[in-house]
């Protein structure tokens, strides 16, 4: 085992101080590019200049955001007044400072530009050129000329907050947490008029339904309304620390965090992406929402780890959209979607969306599904189970079709033999440590054939690495980094993620504030991390700033708790070639 990195009461960074944390937003604006975007869109060209830059705003957004505070607006004016006394804010034109009717109507024209849809990434100028009053296209490495919406706002900032040297991933996890609108209820329902009907639970933790004289009112979207906050709607929130799954009032916050590629060493917890959501809204759809969005901003996506509050949608909303980005899922089984069904030809099954011979004995076909309490030897022992049906699996020959997205798959008795089948002389020549199937001689089986799986079948099951196996495991665990994050988020690093946080109505408006809140956190996350295993933080590196104390000389000494390696890393796993995904 590897020393991991030392625990957080053994090493404690200096505090960002507002010098630094001013040098390290405005980076991340410049970086971010919104500033130019804003500007160009919501700017006029009449009458007096503003008197706060965009970028002055958005600079302050960031520090506020840095230096571990709510995102309530008085306490942004606090700082920006403080930096503006501090004489960190040279570009304001006004001598008393930035106002909180500045901050706050600014913050206004930004989300109504983004919920009017009139807010657009210009063309890069050096790529592009005007004629006649229109904007020709460039090449195709300028982004511009798309809408920039909330989504799009979010992982422009996010991916901007962190150094690009500091994450090479091309596989990432999506995981939603709720957060409870700041306006008071004046109705309740039971039973939240969620979305997707499926999701109703009787047994959520729940009060009494109670009207008054004009609550619930039906909101723009056809659901009702329980408070002043017209975007909040009614949804569930999971069960966790002890407390029961239970109704909430306010917006799902689908997150978006890098993770290790297969065999790669470990990197750090960071939010890339955010999508604000009604509460019980569909997941599937702010999924696809969130990925567009960070794919928009330039991230590579090749894999993405995900839980059945979005793999178990129908897999037209989920599975189909992914595969056609070229995306790969890996993600866990509800129960319903577990069980054996028959293959695409006699011969063949599917089982818990993997494809097998029908040789697949009787006692691998229903194995006991994984729990939380077990304990790590009892999964291991589990997922032994499941690898025993790897010989009897079929395995891919070609990438899917680009057109139709139909794909090859050769029986485990074709090529490279992994069991014996007496209907297959090639297969009986390997030793008798392979296991030897029990069909018939001249009786047709599949346990030598090739067959075309076709795009729409079992998508909404099928995975590259069959599902309960130690593969599977190894690759699924990465998605521990979601979770470590939304821990972060709801109660260290000075965040608290409860209500009240920012004290907006409306989903865009608290879509802004969350975000500053995320680089913030990624910002701090970033030094922690970094001090942890004695290296330099990058951000400090980045703005030239020496002022930290070699940690490796005054830490290296002490003693670092041997770290147990991931189990992906342990497997030796590596990314496939674009052919096998």
């Amino acid at each position: 085992m590897n020393p991991g990195p030392l625990q957080r009461f053994q090493v404690k960074p200096a505090r960002i101080t507002n010098r630094q944390a001013v040098r390290i937003a405005e980076k991340i604006v410049v970086r971010s590019g919104l500033a130019e975007i804003l500007g160009s869109s919501l700017d006029t060209r009449h009458g007096s200049p503003m008197q706060v830059s965009w970028r002055t705003l958005l600079v302050i957004f960031t520090v506020h955001g840095i230096q571990e505070s709510n995102m309530i607006l008085l306490k942004i004016e606090e700082t920006a007044q403080e930096l503006f006394n501090e004489g960190l804010l040279p570009g304001v034109r006004r001598k008393g400072g930035v106002t909180y009717d500045q901050i706050r109507h600014n913050l206004r024209r930004i989300a109504k530009g983004l919920e009017d849809g009139a807010i657009l990434v210009p063309h890069d100028p050096a790529l592009c050129t005007m004629l006649r009053g229109e904007l020709h296209d460039g090449p195709s490495k300028c982004s511009g000329g798309g809408l920039l919406t909330p989504a799009l706002f979010s992982a422009r900032l996010l991916r901007a907050s962190v150094p690009d040297d500091v994450i090479r991933t091309t596989s990432f996890a999506i995981d939603s947490t709720d957060y409870e609108t700041s306006a008071a209820r004046h109705s309740w329902k039971k039973l939240p008029d969620v979305v997707v009907q499926d999701e109703i639970d009787p047994t959520a933790a729940s009060q009494s339904d109670f009207t008054t004289s004009d609550w619930p009112k039906r909101g723009a979207d056809g659901r009702e309304q329980h408070s002043l906050d017209p975007d909040a709607r009614a949804g569930y929130r999971s069960g966790k620390n002890g407390c029961p799954k239970s109704v909430f009032l306010g917006f799902d916050l689908h997150i978006i965090v890098p993770v290790p590629e297969l065999g790669q060493d470990p990197v750090p917890h960071v939010a890339l992406g955010l999508f604000t959501a009604p509460g019980g809204g569909d997941k599937a759809a702010a999924g696809i929402e969130a990925v567009d969005a960070l794919r928009a901003a330039g991230a590579t996506l090749n894999t993405l780890l995900n839980d059945r509050g979005y793999s178990y949608r129908v897999a037209e909303d989920w599975g189909a959209p992914l595969r056609a980005r070229g995306i790969e899922s890996v993600h866990d089984l509800h129960t319903n979607q577990r069980g054996e069904t028959p293959g695409p030809r006699p011969g063949t099954i599917w089982v818990d969306g993997g494809l097998f011979t029908s040789a697949l004995p009787q006692r691998l076909r229903d194995l006991p599904k994984p729990h939380f309490s077990m304990s790590a030897a009892e999964k291991a022992a589990l997922s032994e189970k499941y690898d025993e049906r790897l010989p009897y699996l079929f395995e891919p020959m070609t990438a899917p079709d680009p057109r139709t997205g139909a794909r090859r798959y050769r029986g485990p008795a074709v090529k490279r033999p992994r069991l014996r089948c007496p209907n297959n002389p090639l297969s009986m020549r390997k030793g008798y440590d392979l296991p030897t199937t029990k069909c018939v001689k001249g009786t047709a089986c599949g346990c030598g054939v090739t067959l075309t799986v076709e795009a729409d079948t079992e998508l909404k099951n099928r995975q590259r690495l069959a599902w309960g196996t130690t593969a599977w495991a190894g690759s699924y665990g990465r998605r521990s980094a979601i979770e470590s994050f939304n821990s972060e988020l709801k109660g260290n690093r000075g965040v608290r993620l409860a209500r009240f946080y920012s004290r907006v109505w409306g989903r865009v408006l608290n879509h802004l504030l969350l975000t500053f809140g995320l680089v913030g956190l990624n910002v701090r996350l970033l030094r922690d991390w970094h001090a942890l295993r004695l290296l330099r933080d990058p951000w400090m590196a980045a703005i030239g700033d020496i002022s930290d104390t070699d940690w490796g000389k005054e830490h290296g000494h002490k003693f670092r708790k041997p770290r147990k390696v991931a189990l992906h890393v342990r497997l030796g796993l590596k990314e496939p070639p674009p052919l096998l995904r």
